[in-house]
Formats: structure tokens, C-alpha cells, sequence
């Protein structure tokens, strides 16, 4: 990471579709209900604390969540797509009573009704980074930046867009936080000769 970026924050953006499939086959395995998390995180682009908040109430019959961010303490309305569809779908067969979406199920937890903790994240996402040596910082926050980065360079959606998806004062703010640097930009001048 370069010195410009690295007071700024404390993960990348996930940049390969090759990178993601080697994270869910990770936790898919060594921790199942985190592998859950990832696969929403990455489709939603919430910040964790508000990912593990979500209650099966907040998402109504047209697929659309309403989950009240923590930080700003602004309702976000979410249209979900089909890959997280598929993951709320497959919790909710597997726990049909729990509150949460991503309800603690240790014995210590699990009769208080209380969702997993951001700790929890954490501790698996640091097993992934030691046990696959991954060539950038991954943290729970990589989730929302791997969002933005793929609507950025492989949606084609533009800046301002992603900009008040992710909820920012500004464009560059946006760039810099889903990891667009000048080396980016240098290597998409390269890449494509016309």
C-alpha cells in the first residue's frame, strides 16, 4: 500500500473475481455462517457493524432492505440482487426462527438473540489473510470497497453514483477510497490501446 493511502485506511478493495471465489472457498469451509457475511457484504456494500444488524424484518416481499446505518444514522434502501437473494434465502432455511440475518448461534449468544460480533468477522478474515497470503490488506471493510471498485471497473457505473451509494461528500473521496490511484489510472491508459 503507498504512503498517500496508508493513513487513510486500513483495507483494500478486493480487485479479482479470482481473489473473491479464493475468500468464499475459505470461509465456505473453516466458517460457514462468515462465509455468509462475505457473500452479502460484497452484493450490499454495508459497513459490518450495520451488515450484522440486519434483522429478516428489514427486508420486505419486493426484495428491498431498509437498514438504518450506524454512522450517519440514515436509512439505506437497498434493492437486492440475485446473489444476495440467494444467500438470505439459504439462512433463512437453515435458521427459520432466528431474528437476526446473521444471528449468533454460540451456546453463550444464541438465548440472547444477539447478532454475531464485528470481532467474530474479524478474527475469520484474519485466518483467510494468514492462511492465503492475500497481495493486499483484507479486513471486513474490504467488503464495501470491493463493491465499489467492481461497479466502478467492471459495471462501468460512474464515480458520482457509487459516490452516494457508498455515501460520500465527494468523487475523489470515492476514488481514493475504493482504491484508484494514479497507478490505476496509468494502467487503464495502457491496457487499452484503440
Amino acid at each position: 500500500m503507498d504512503a498517500s493511502r496508508k493513513g487513510m485506511q486500513t483495507a483494500d478493495a478486493i480487485t479479482s473475481l479470482e481473489d473473491i471465489a479464493t475468500i468464499k472457498r475459505f470461509l465456505g469451509k473453516h466458517y460457514p455462517q462468515i462465509a455468509h457475511v462475505f457473500r452479502l457484504g460484497i452484493n450490499v456494500a454495508l459497513r459490518v457493524t450495520d451488515l450484522l444488524n440486519i434483522r429478516f424484518t428489514d427486508i420486505d416481499s419486493n426484495n428491498i432492505l431498509r437498514a438504518k446505518e450506524g454512522k450517519t444514522g440514515k436509512i439505506r434502501t437497498i434493492k437486492l440482487n440475485s446473489a444476495a437473494r440467494e444467500v438470505i434465502a439459504e439462512i433463512k432455511e437453515a435458521y427459520p426462527i432466528d431474528i437476526y440475518l446473521f444471528q449468533s448461534h454460540s451456546p453463550r449468544m444464541k438465548a440472547l438473540q444477539k447478532p454475531l460480533t464485528r470481532q467474530s468477522v474479524h478474527t475469520a478474515f484474519k485466518e483467510v489473510r494468514e492462511a492465503r497470503d492475500l497481495d493486499f490488506v483484507f479486513s471486513s471493510h474490504s467488503m464495501r470497497k470491493c463493491w465499489g471498485y467492481m461497479q466502478y471497473t467492471n459495471k462501468a457505473q460512474s464515480i458520482g453514483q457509487i459516490m452516494t451509494a457508498l455515501n460520500h461528500s465527494s468523487e475523489a473521496i470515492t476514488l481514493r477510497y475504493i482504491g484508484i490511484t494514479q497507478q490505476t489510472m496509468n494502467d487503464m491508459y495502457e491496457e487499452m490501446p484503440l
